[in-house]
């Protein structure tokens, strides 16, 4: 699957999740498979999401990010790029509603720089 990799960053593992271009279904699919691996591996990980102006939080996807979700054992760190305002919104509350802590980057450099810190 393309949209998922791992990179090494100041010996930080992190996983990179690349739903630019993804239609609401593929989207859920990058997502499931991305859950999978982190459950199966069954250590801390640290989250890139990456989107653009073409990927889109509908209300099925915020449904899936909501249900199943990964305990915070699982997810050590979250951060978000290419997010429009109105998916910074989303997000926000997101974490509010959902007590989430996914912190929102201007630029991959900016993100990663957290993730590995």
């Amino acid at each position: 699957m393309n949209e998922i990799r791992k990179a090494i960053v100041n010996n930080q593992e992190i996983v990179e999740v690349d739903y630019s271009n993804c239609n609401e279904d593929r989207m859920i699919e990058v997502l499931s498979t991305v859950r999978a691996i982190i459950r199966e591996e069954n250590k801390p990980h640290r989250v890139l999401a990456i989107f653009n102006e073409r990927s889109f939080l509908t209300p099925k996807v915020m449904a899936v990010f909501n249900s199943e979700r990964l305990g915070s054992n699982l997810l050590e760190r979250q951060a978000a790029i290419g997010v429009s305002n109105p998916k910074k919104g989303i997000i926000y509350g997101h974490n509010i509603l959902e007590n989430n802590h996914i912190q929102v980057f201007e630029s991959k450099e900016e993100a990663l720089k957290y993730l590995a810190g």
